[in-house]
């Protein structure tokens, strides 16, 4: 009897260190989880069933390293993955718990806690979905296609829906990256549905990397207003091991009633292939009698400067 070859690994990402908020009426200082990156431990593994075909599964739960609770508080729970499918010449196919496509493809700018989703038009769409069908296509010409249908039978963390569908396109040749998303998210009882369009791109020439990406939400289910947003990035490697980046994010509303700029400085050095020091120094600005913030409550059309040192370790 013969007995197919299979591996499960365990994996994660420790991420910690100090926040420094200051301006517009609201001054924090606070040890802060996840800065650069959400902290997280998971597993994963591949079942060899022949004919190449594979069995997969995946577990992953956030963690806050302030306390070793869960991310979101009390116990460990895989609420960032939790799934198991199949997968070969067809692509992959997975039933559970399921990252978004376009968190798939995310890395095309290092906006990562200020991104778009600081803000409350872009925070009412989720970026994992349970009850979920998720499909990633095999790579042909550079191209990958990735599909989700979520029922969403149970509670998330912003409202029960009726159904999520959500569909994404990737292309990698040579130093082009492209990305293109759609998702839309029909909720109980209401009229209209939440419908949020992203584009995404990078472009690579050695020592430099040119990044840019192109947002609209339109959360019509929940009465939010409409918003853009537009995002420019560059990172310079200057020297081994350190790279220094700019990014720059502006914020639209449909109905002229705020807006806001995030500008940012990021400094990183990789002490090794696992182990790495950040430090970042990011401007918001607000403007149309908006009071966004990186942290507590700003006065209207206030300003906010956030300055953030941490260490990530992955495993």
């Amino acid at each position: 009897m013969s007995h197919a070859e299979s591996t499960v690994s365990l994996y994660g990402l420790a991420d910690a260190g100090v926040g420094i908020y200051r301006g517009g009426g609201a001054n924090q200082t606070r040890f802060a989880s996840g800065q650069d990156a959400p902290s997280r431990i998971g597993f994963q593994g591949k079942e060899d069933l022949g004919s190449g075909l594979s069995a997969v599964f995946k577990l992953e739960a956030g963690l806050n390293l302030a306390d070793g609770s869960g991310a979101k508080g009390g116990g460990l729970a895989f609420n960032r993955s939790s799934y198991v499918g199949l997968e070969g010449g067809f692509g992959q196919l997975v039933i559970g718990r399921v990252w978004s496509v376009t968190d798939d493809a995310w890395s095309v700018h290092r906006f990562n806690n200020f991104s778009a989703y600081i803000f409350p038009e872009f925070g009412n769409f989720d970026r994992t979905y349970p009850s979920a069908v998720k499909y990633t296509s095999p790579t042909f010409a550079g191209m990958q296609a990735g599909a989700i249908y979520s029922k969403q039978e149970t509670a998330n963390d912003n409202t029960k829906t009726d159904g999520v569908r959500e569909l994404g396109l990737t292309y990698q040749g040579g130093p082009v990256s492209l990305f293109a998303s759609y998702s839309q998210t029909r909720r109980v009882a209401a009229a209209k549905a939440d419908k949020l369009a992203i584009v995404a791109g990078s472009f690579k020439i050695e020592p430099v990397l040119i990044r840019a990406a192109y947002m609209d939400s339109r959360p019509g289910a929940t009465g939010a207003a409409s918003a853009k947003v537009a995002m420019l990035g560059a990172d310079y490697s200057f020297l081994p091991n350190w790279t220094i980046g700019a990014d720059y994010l502006r914020r639209t509303v449909k109905d002229a009633s705020g807006g806001s700029a995030i500008a940012r400085v990021l400094l990183n050095y990789e002490m090794s292939k696992r182990t790495g020091f950040y430090a970042y120094v990011a401007r918001l600005t607000n403007r149309n009698g908006d009071t966004q913030s990186f942290s507590g409550s700003v006065e209207p059309n206030g300003s906010q400067t956030g300055i953030n040192i941490g260490i990530r370790h992955r495993f």
